[in-house]
């Protein structure tokens, strides 16, 4: 004689109420995670990334399109250019104030290049294909140290020459 499983309108009544609280803790917790970032009732909204959105008929967040973004790495305030481009990149606007970078106008590194070259104040077309690469802006020393960044040192003289920098060695 094998054992067989109780019928389901046989299993006791805990089990069942466990299962329905677990399913309402999900939700709930759902509901909390999107309130964050959607607002709730009377609650602010988080502001998402620009390009992003919340469906709130799927329950899913969505990804905007590709863009350039901002970044730190070592002594520099970083623009990754992910779109292709043929000028070098002049900042309109920074993520911080301008007083905590050594020059406005930053360096031009181009993907695969070991040549870093400091921009003039106006966009300057770099050959006459589309290219990748970043724009840094050196930090000064206290905003390298706030940042909990190494500092490279002083790049104004380099600056004021407008020379070509070697990556290995100056950078």
């Amino acid at each position: 004689m094998r054992n067989r499983p109780p019928p389901v309108h046989e299993r006791p009544e805990g089990e069942q109420q466990q299962r329905a609280k677990r399913a309402r803790q999900q939700d709930q917790e759902l509901e909390m995670h999107v309130d964050l970032f959607c607002g709730g009732e009377g609650q602010e909204s988080t502001a998402l990334p620009e390009g992003w959105y919340f469906d709130s008929k799927t329950q899913e967040f969505y990804l905007g399109g590709t863009v350039d973004c901002w970044s730190y790495e070592d002594d520099f305030l970083v623009r990754n250019h992910v779109l292709s481009r043929t000028h070098t990149f002049q900042a309109e606007e920074f993520p911080i104030s301008q007083d905590q970078l050594q020059t406005t106008t930053g360096l031009t590194l181009q993907r695969g290049s070991r040549q870093v070259n400091v921009n003039d104040s106006e966009p300057v077309q770099l050959g006459h294909d589309q290219r990748f690469g970043k724009t840094l802006y050196p930090l000064t020393k206290e905003a390298a140290d706030n940042r909990g960044q190494y500092y490279l040192g002083d790049f104004s003289q380099k600056l004021q020459n407008n020379q070509t920098i070697r990556c290995r060695g100056h950078i």
